[in-house]
């Protein structure tokens, strides 16, 4: 599944490896797209590291993960981007690229055995 935007054809995810599905919403003068499996970037208008969205675990509770997504508006001629990295607009004429993303987990070897010390959050 993908879905028409003005720098052509974005993949859509289906929900799975522990991500929630991609979601398309059509709006009065344009779209927003969640996505949970793409990184974005606006090297043009001033944006060199991408946007992306950001695998989350809890340091308390180790076994609960999630992902903030990326949030993708076109509303007329402007863009935005919006995720843990901040929000940034930009015509819609911008080249705009992207590429898969996939998380991963830090690797901490100091935090194995969490004692709720509370230093890492």
């Amino acid at each position: 599944m993908s879905a028409a935007t003005p720098w052509g054809e974005l993949p859509l995810s289906q929900a799975g490896y522990g991500s929630p599905a991609d979601c398309w919403e059509e709006t009065e003068n344009g779209f927003r797209l969640t996505t949970y499996t793409l990184q974005f970037w606006v090297k043009e208008a001033g944006l060199p590291q991408p946007i992306h969205p950001v695998l989350v675990q809890s340091c308390m509770h180790p076994e609960q993960i999630s992902i903030r997504p990326v949030v993708l508006e076109v509303a007329g001629n402007t863009a935005s981007l919006s995720g843990l990295q901040g929000r940034f607009s930009f015509p819609t004429d911008t080249a705009l690229t992207w590429e898969h993303w996939a998380g991963k987990l830090p690797d901490n070897p100091h935090c194995t055995n969490c004692i709720g010390c509370g230093k890492c959050c």
